[in-house]
């Protein structure tokens, strides 16, 4: 079993139940071990919208390959009324991206591991040492404190928890 990295994040509708719902989603897939952030309310990065996000991180064990978990997570989102329409950010009901996995790196058209932005972005950096303070980035060795430290990324406010 491999360890990995997901980042939930919504928008639109009722943003908690969109995170509950994806969360019950990848528990019914090959995804064991679960351990989930505390929740934090966030301005959309990348694009301008009034709505903001609620953003966690999900960390795993899974048998399951890079691609395999790719597949499923579309698969997810779709179920849960995400339409993608281009490669520009836009407000939606849930979005989930593979963080990381493991020590390994893929890199081809339709997949980056790790996530080529994670470490600019707040909103997955705490997230992420709520669950593994001492985690370090897999191609760069940085720990996550030094990273949260380096971020320009405006504060989060922690809005409670999710349980499974």
């Amino acid at each position: 079993m491999e360890i990995i990295g997901i980042g939930l994040g919504s928008n639109l509708g009722d943003r908690a139940d969109m995170l509950r719902k994806a969360i019950g989603f990848l528990k019914n897939s090959d995804f064991k071990n679960i351990q989930l952030s505390k929740v934090y309310e966030t301005e959309p990065w990348g694009f301008v919208t009034e709505n903001s996000f609620y953003n966690m991180v999900m960390i795993a064990h899974t048998n399951l390959s890079p691609k395999q978990i790719l597949d499923e997570i579309i698969r997810i989102e779709q179920i849960l009324g995400r339409t993608r329409h281009s490669n520009q950010y836009s407000d939606r009901p849930i979005d989930l991206d593979i963080l990381f996995f493991g020590s390994h790196s893929v890199l081809d058209t339709q997949l980056k591991i790790p996530h080529p932005r994670m470490h600019t972005r707040r909103f997955v950096l705490e997230p992420l040492r709520d669950i593994n303070p001492f985690w370090q980035h897999p191609i760069s060795g940085i720990f996550i404190e030094d990273l949260i430290e380096q971020c320009n990324d405006n504060p989060l406010t922690c809005i409670g928890e999710i349980r499974l």
